[in-house]
């Protein structure tokens, strides 16, 4: 590691022990552990209908994942979205639920875009209406979407 001195001169500090790099909390397991399921989430997770929904991108696409309160809330890619052609790093958009709850409506674009605003501008981004439920279907609206 380096540090500056008072006098603003960069010198060599020791790196701590590996020891001391790890992680002091477990990592958090993917799913509400299922010996604990009946307190944290009340006995009739079994039956639950709630479904949480969260995004998150890399350079294979734009990716909508699912957790089913009745299956512990265990994470799932639910769909990755991209569109062929582009030579991506990342994937950015936006998405939300419709008031039935039964689709998530997803806009999304390279994140090169951002950086382009003759692209931002005239190609925006893709639409897609994902079924949150069972397969999921999904139905595009092509390109021309804004993504703020």
């Amino acid at each position: 590691m380096l540090a500056t001195t008072s006098a603003g001169a960069v010198q060599n500090e020791p790196s701590p022990p590996a020891s001391s790099l790890a992680p002091s909390v477990a990592p958090h397991p993917g799913a509400v552990p299922e010996d604990e399921r009946d307190a944290l989430l009340g006995q009739k997770w079994k039956s639950s209908q709630d479904v949480a929904w969260t995004t998150s991108s890399d350079a294979n696409g734009f990716h909508l994942l699912t957790a089913a309160g009745s299956g512990g809330y265990a994470w799932k890619n639910l769909a990755t979205l991209a569109e062929p052609g582009f030579d991506a790093d990342s994937w950015i958009g936006n998405a939300c639920v419709t008031g039935t709850g039964r689709y998530a409506v997803v806009v999304y674009a390279p994140r090169t875009f951002t950086n382009k605003p003759e692209l931002t501008s005239i190609l925006h981004g893709w639409r897609e209406r994902v079924r949150l439920g069972g397969v999921p279907v999904m139905s595009s609206a092509g390109r021309g979407w804004a993504i703020a």
